[in-house]
């Protein structure tokens, strides 16, 4: 994805960064290792392996369980999927970014904190 690197490494500076995603382990891993972007997360967080999926809260609980000082005021979910990131987000009370690069219309129940169709757009809401 064009500028992925690029945005990791200035967040990698200033914040903490996790993976959390739905999906069976073993793809996952492979993806994000295949990806070369691995060594910008502090750990990854994988529904399979957690036993609960996005957006099911105990998804989040086991997250911020395994989170040194998780801070809920802190944490952004960012995503490209409403049902599932946004959602997710939004049930436990975590703002949520909705990278939307389609401009695809919001037609389901879940309300995204901001949206971008950018990925370098996400360093204005974090800064």
């Amino acid at each position: 994805m064009p500028n992925a690197s690029k945005l990791l490494a200035d967040l990698k500076n200033r914040h903490q960064l996790y993976v959390v995603t739905n999906g069976i382990a073993a793809t996952q891993h492979r993806r994000l290792a295949d990806s070369g972007l691995v060594n910008y997360f502090d750990n990854v967080f994988i529904s399979e392996e957690i036993g609960h999926k996005k957006p099911d809260p105990e998804f989040f609980d086991y997250i911020a369980d395994n989170i040194t000082n998780f801070n809920k005021q802190r944490a952004l979910v960012v995503g490209d999927s409403l049902t599932s990131d946004i959602l997710g987000a939004t049930k436990y009370g975590l703002d949520s970014v909705w990278f939307n690069p389609t401009h695809q219309p919001n037609l389901g129940v879940a309300k995204p904190t901001y949206e971008i169709d950018h990925l370098l757009d996400l360093e204005a809401i974090v800064s």
